[in-house]
């Protein structure tokens, strides 16, 4: 098992602590979240992340809803 830390950047939620599978992805942690990943910017070691993206015990993972406007 290992364990990530969800900060919501530019959100009222507070960080939480997630226990994920050892092969845990960033898609995994989404459907944890009930989120969706085309809604999101997720952010792991200061790069913008794929949903395949493998994630690390230990890891911050940075949540940032992505707005778009016309």
């Amino acid at each position: 098992m290992i364990n990530v830390t969800v900060t919501w950047i530019s959100s009222n939620k507070k960080d939480q602590q997630v226990t994920l599978s050892d092969s845990a992805t960033v898609q995994e942690l989404l459907d944890l979240l009930c989120l969706n990943q085309h809604d999101y910017l997720i952010i792991v070691k200061g790069s913008n992340r794929l949903a395949n993206y493998p994630l690390s015990d230990k890891d911050i993972v940075k949540i940032l809803y992505s707005m778009a406007g016309g």
